[in-house]
């Protein structure tokens, strides 16, 4: 199952590569993704199976066409955005506030500035989402919990320039920083900007008659 979304200013597609590691999976996974920001992304994986990740609203559904099975994914943290995964991450503090979070702490030190956003929800488990800028550019995201665990980290590299936007296309996640971690490193090729996504593509719709299974995520 591919572990991605995203919170970005601009309309992307492209190729991706993401090799998984943990203790009870090791993995690679390969397609292409398609992204309307701030509320639409569609995966379309081509590699080891056929299978489609997207989302409506704050929901993610997974379909597998050739065994005809649906998916609709709950997060443990349902009640904010899960940015420490962002594929392309172009922020603005609108765009994080319009997701719930709001600008608690700002810090500057040696040319790093770090930023804390914080769920309006009271309910979230979640305290910050915290997010590091180095050379202007984000270096890391971090997912922190209510008692101070670092439970997602995404860290960016290999900037390029598409469309005037500086694109990370190196991305590697961390998940469980402080029991059994899994690791997916992100590589992403032929990236281009495009006015609209096709209607295929941004209208996506798992056929009616297939049951839709929950998945904890």
């Amino acid at each position: 199952m591919l572990n991605l979304s995203f919170v970005v200013i601009a309309t992307f597609t492209g190729l991706f590569t993401q090799i998984n590691v943990s203790k009870i999976q090791n993995d690679t996974v390969k397609g292409r993704f398609y992204m309307n920001p701030p509320s639409y992304y569609l995966m379309h994986v081509n590699y080891p199976v056929d299978q489609v990740l997207f989302n409506r609203g704050d929901t993610t559904f997974i379909y597998y066409p050739e065994t005809r099975e649906g998916f609709k994914l709950i997060s443990n943290y349902s009640n904010s955005p899960e940015v420490s995964k962002s594929l392309i991450p172009v922020f603005k503090d609108e765009y994080l506030t319009k997701l719930g979070m709001i600008l608690v702490k700002s810090d500057y030190k040696n040319g790093v500035l770090t930023k804390y956003y914080s769920p309006t929800d009271s309910k979230s488990k979640l305290k910050f989402i915290k997010i590091v800028y180095k050379n202007h550019l984000i270096n890391r995201i971090e997912v922190i919990d209510r008692d101070n665990n670092v439970v997602k980290r995404s860290v960016y590299g290999n900037y390029k320039r598409v469309n005037n936007r500086n694109i990370p296309m190196r991305i590697k996640n961390y998940s469980r920083i402080n029991k059994d971690s899994a690791v997916s490193q992100i590589d992403y090729d032929s990236v281009i900007y495009r006015e609209k996504l096709p209607d295929s593509i941004e209208n996506y719709k798992i056929p009616p008659e297939i049951k839709l299974k929950e998945m904890k995520w």
